[in-house]
């Protein structure tokens, strides 16, 4: 309290105080408004941060914001992954803009994350992204709890896109893999991949 109404601060071990000049942003899902009047937030330190107040609608009030977030959100992910994505084709977005994001642009922002580690190419695609977030065949039910039967999943829908993306050349999809010509043939005829 003392930082915000004086705007200075006291250093661990220093007997000065020392002026500051910054803006305070601070975020929160919550109606800090009505957690003041419960008493579960300072009523001071509200008056205090809520100086400016900014209401951004949730993700799935504002799907229009969808492309430009994938977009940046590609951007951010390709140093840290070291990927050259260009970034999502237009039915990857239509499918984003029609998804109720429950956690907003951080479960976004894990979705392109996720399809970017994994995915090959420019363009994410479709076919990229998790079988769990698209409800194809396979796809890891969200109650599952159990790591044997994710991985599997998992090893299943690996299989198959290495299996696509060198048309069915079952040595050069084993090589890539870096399992045995056998073990393959045993995981495809396990999983039942096609």
């Amino acid at each position: 309290m003392r930082c915000l109404e004086e705007k200075e601060i006291l250093a661990v071990g220093s007997t000065t105080p020392r002026k500051i000049d910054v803006r305070i942003i601070a975020a929160t899902n919550r109606n800090l408004l009505k957690e003041t009047e419960e008493g579960r937030f300072r009523e001071d330190l509200y008056f205090r941060l809520n100086v400016l107040e900014i209401h951004i609608p949730p993700l799935r009030k504002r799907p229009e914001d969808i492309p430009l977030l994938v977009e940046h959100l590609i951007q951010k992910h390709n140093p840290e992954l070291k990927r050259h994505f260009k970034g999502a084709e237009a039915d990857v977005i239509r499918l984003f803009m029609s998804q109720p994001w429950k956690g907003n642009v951080r479960e976004l922002d894990n979705v392109i994350e996720h399809t970017m580690i994994l995915a090959e190419g420019e363009w994410i695609k479709l076919k990229d992204l998790p079988l769990s977030f698209t409800g194809g065949e396979g796809a890891i039910p969200p109650n599952t709890h159990e790591l044997k039967e994710a991985l599997k999943q998992f090893e299943k829908q690996h299989i198959r896109r290495i299996l696509e993306q060198v048309n069915d050349d079952r040595k050069e999809a084993a090589h890539i893999l870096g399992i045995s010509l056998s073990s393959l043939y045993r995981k495809i005829e396990e999983f039942g991949v096609s």
